[in-house]
């Protein structure tokens, strides 16, 4: 346990005080999309005894705060609602959210190293997928048994996704990190190694040296970002260094981690199939079509009954 750094949830202080005790050393971040969510909720004309024109200035203001680059954009915003909102926005403001704006401001977010994910959006969608397939009152057999089949299926569509990525023509630094990171890795990096070479890169708002750096992108994704890049290029240093790139983004770690199960028989072929046509069903029906879908049934057996009498 001692290896999970960062935890991501919406406001539920019971759920985060048991978080606290058992995993005392890792950073508490709260969901960008409950955080604004709550704001619209919270700050209405009717809780705050404001106007709309005053309610839609303060909630411009907090976003513009929960999407701060800095500590300084975000203090200079921040002086800005002080000044122009009311006093009730001000005192609800400063008693919930302002104490803990390293929970919830972008720019907090992604130096704790969240591998630059903001909400929660990635996990609701993975649940929604279970929902679809695994049954409501699965006995815990059935259940486990359905999650793995799952989650194989979900392996075997990302496997498929990496084989039909085109392989280009290019240099060796380039093949070297293609070939060390997953694919979603080494799209950031070659990003950034353009960005290098192109000179659009500005090292002067960073702390940068050829290994660190103390932009977002390095902190948030421990991977070597334009401004190492160009740091090395300008030293004349080799611009492929595996130590520049976290473990958790390397192929061999992915493969030894990730992979559901090492090898599978006929009948878990099946399954995985199955699965994979439910979930294609379920996710991609829309509520007219399953409205549509239904209707013709009911049809269907009406003039079938009629028809046998």
């Amino acid at each position: 346990m001692s290896s999970t750094r960062v935890f991501m949830t919406d406001k539920d202080l019971s759920e985060r005080s048991v978080i606290r005790n058992i995993f005392p050393d890792a950073t508490l971040l709260l969901c960008l999309f409950h955080t604004l969510r709550t704001f619209r909720r919270e700050v209405t004309c009717e809780k705050m005894g404001i106007t709309s024109g005053q309610q839609q200035l303060c909630l411009e203001l907090l976003q513009r705060m929960a999407y701060a680059k800095s500590s300084d954009a975000y203090q200079s915003v921040y002086d800005t609602l002080v000044e122009t909102a009311s006093a009730s926005v001000v005192q609800y403001f400063n008693r919930n959210w302002h104490g803990i704006r390293a929970e919830w401001v972008r720019c907090h977010a992604l130096a704790s190293g969240n591998l630059m994910n903001c909400t929660n959006n990635r996990l609701e969608s993975i649940n929604s997928k279970l929902k679809s397939v695994i049954d409501r009152y699965s006995t815990i057999e059935k259940f486990i048994d359905q999650l793995y089949i799952v989650l194989q299926s979900q392996h075997d569509d990302n496997s498929c996704l990496k084989s039909s990525n085109g392989i280009k023509k290019a240099t060796p630094v380039v093949t070297a990190y293609r070939q060390l990171l997953t694919p979603y890795a080494f799209r950031h990096v070659d990003r950034h190694l353009v960005s290098s070479k192109h000179g659009s890169t500005d090292t002067s708002t960073h702390e940068t040296t050829t290994t660190t750096c103390s932009c977002g992108f390095r902190q948030a994704m421990g991977l070597p970002c334009c401004h190492i890049f160009l740091m090395r290029r300008q030293q004349n240093l080799d611009l492929y260094d595996i130590e520049l790139c976290s473990e958790r983004w390397q192929r061999q770690y992915y493969q030894w981690h990730m992979a559901v199960t090492h090898g599978t028989t006929a009948g878990t072929q099946d399954k995985r199939a199955i699965c994979q046509h439910r979930i294609c069903n379920r996710i991609s029906r829309a509520g007219h079509d399953k409205f549509r879908r239904s209707r013709n049934i009911c049809v269907f057996r009406c003039n079938h009954s009629q028809t046998s009498a």
